[in-house]
């Protein structure tokens, strides 16, 4: 994204933003102008995930005085092998060792920033957990345990095993294939709460929708206020409120899912 687009998200919609995340589908802190849309967007609540591998002393202290409330790096395993199961092409040194950075960086300037560790619970980390949550513990960070989203097969694959992870299951299978736990009903806050922009400007209903296929409009042809309120967003939204579980991004969401911890 490009700073004229977070320039005009922020113009418009400043007086309605209660936080604004940081990320979508990507690595944030590759953008070389990174700093400047925090510095932009000072006065709203901000949180940041970032992968870690270009946290440095440099970063870390632009990173807990900038304005960001919040930081959050995952860590889905203790090793090399564990962790880049799933993180590929990952760094498991480079990204613990930013982890001490950041921390450190936090005592040096007192930042309140918080600093939380998300691990996602596989049928290959689930063993490192209690050693991820002293890592954590020890360098200041909260941890957090979440379910992995599955969107392209493999579940037997990822998923942890049932006894003691039951609620890190997203999935039950029945007449041998795996579908989403529990009843989806035709509800739900994000198309009213979260909408998503995209690095090109393409509004998104929600994070759900990875690849942009229900975009509402872009904010290089129109206000977001006109595309929030436009045809193709009332339109989806009384689908959801009728038919949520026809919407292919909708039938694979954790809006609603009990007994899960996502």
């Amino acid at each position: 994204m490009n700073g004229d687009t977070f320039g005009k998200i922020i113009d418009e919609l400043k007086p309605y933003l209660f936080n604004i995340n940081l990320w979508f589908q990507g690595e944030p802190m590759l953008n070389p102008d990174f700093f400047a849309f925090p510095a932009r967007a000072r006065g709203i609540g901000m949180t940041l995930s970032t992968n870690g591998h270009f946290i440095t002393d440099e970063t870390a202290g632009k990173l807990v005085t900038s304005g960001i409330g919040k930081v959050i790096i995952p860590v889905d395993g203790m090793d090399q092998d564990t962790y880049g199961r799933y993180r590929l092409g990952g760094d498991f040194e480079k990204v613990t060792e930013g982890i001490r950075i950041l921390s450190a960086a936090k005592r040096k300037y007192g930042s309140d920033i918080k600093l939380e560790i998300q691990f996602l619970v596989s049928m290959y980390n689930y063993h490192h957990i209690e050693k991820a949550r002293r890592f954590a513990m020890e360098n200041g960070f909260r941890f957090r345990l979440k379910s992995m989203q599955v969107i392209s097969g493999g579940y037997g694959y990822w998923l942890p095993p049932h006894k003691g992870f039951k609620k890190f299951r997203r999935y039950a299978e029945r007449s041998g294939r795996y579908v989403r736990k529990g009843a989806i009903r035709n509800r739900c806050l994000r198309l009213w709460m979260n909408p998503v922009i995209t690095w090109d400007g393409e509004v998104l209903p929600c994070c759900f929708d990875k690849s942009a296929e229900f975009s509402f409009g872009n904010l290089r042809e129109a206000t977001f206020i006109s595309i929030w309120r436009g045809e193709k967003s009332m339109s989806f939204r009384r689908r959801l409120l009728s038919q949520r579980n026809s919407i292919k991004i909708c039938s694979n969401c954790t809006t609603g899912l009990k007994n899960v911890r996502v």
